[in-house]
């Protein structure tokens, strides 16, 4: 089964959701910008239940959008399907935590008194709550994700702006790759590139979350990209010699 987006992905839990009202006799509900009744795709209101619990508050967690008030859907962002701040700073033993219990409140097997419909309904809210698993516990792709939420794209593939003295600093590993060949010698170089990636992380951090300017931001974002890719072929030289 194909992985539908995010308007298909919709449309499928609105279907689920009225044909689900007219097994109970009840009319089909209106759009969720039409009505302010809860959703009723199964897996939503789980989710939501488990975000209600997790918070201690009453009731259950609704999020604005546009006009109206929805439950947690298909549309909410990384952060709020996590329940976690939308920041660049995040704890990975809360986001491994909340991963394992939204795949276990949204598997398909859950839902299997629910029908066919629920069923593949529960597969694409698995897919999803993965994709957000998949950007959220790793810090580049947080950040290029966090940049785009905010309106600075990083557009990589059209744009390679980096800061200078970050530039002159591929330069000098590059020519330290070409010229190390030694285990020891490419150790060294692994350690001094690991440095760096925390060092932009830090910044990374303090231009998101502190400075709220992911304008600025974007260029250390293509810089870890960098730094990645770099250390990709370090460690596949060292493999070489080793």
């Amino acid at each position: 089964m194909g992985v539908l987006d995010g308007g298909d992905l919709q449309t499928r839990s609105d279907e689920f959701r009225n044909d689900a009202r007219q097994q109970r006799g009840l009319p089909s509900a209106a759009p969720a910008c039409e009505s302010d009744e809860f959703h009723e795709d199964p897996i939503s209101l789980v989710i939501a239940r488990s975000t209600a619990t997790r918070r201690s508050m009453p009731g259950w967690p609704r999020f604005a959008r546009h006009d109206c008030d929805f439950m947690i859907s298909l549309q909410t962002n990384d952060f709020e399907l996590f329940d976690v701040p939308v920041q660049y700073a995040q704890d990975r033993a809360q986001l491994d935590a909340r991963w394992k219990a939204l795949q276990r409140e949204a598997h398909p097997d859950r839902f299997a008194a629910e029908g066919a419909a629920a069923q593949r309904v529960a597969m694409q809210w698995s897919v999803r709550i993965n994709e957000a698993y998949q950007r959220l516990k790793d810090p580049l792709k947080r950040a290029a994700y966090l940049c785009e939420m905010q309106g600075a794209p990083v557009q990589a593939e059209n744009n390679t702006a980096m800061p200078a003295a970050f530039l002159m600093q591929q330069m000098e590993w590059r020519e330290s790759l070409e010229d190390t060949d030694s285990a020891q010698g490419l150790e060294a170089l692994a350690d001094e590139v690991a440095a760096e990636q925390r060092r932009v992380q830090q910044t990374l951090g303090d231009l998101l979350d502190v400075a709220k300017d992911p304008a600025q931001a974007v260029g250390q974002v293509r810089a870890l990209m960098f730094i990645e890719r770099f250390t990709q072929e370090v460690n596949a030289k060292l493999d070489r010699l080793t």
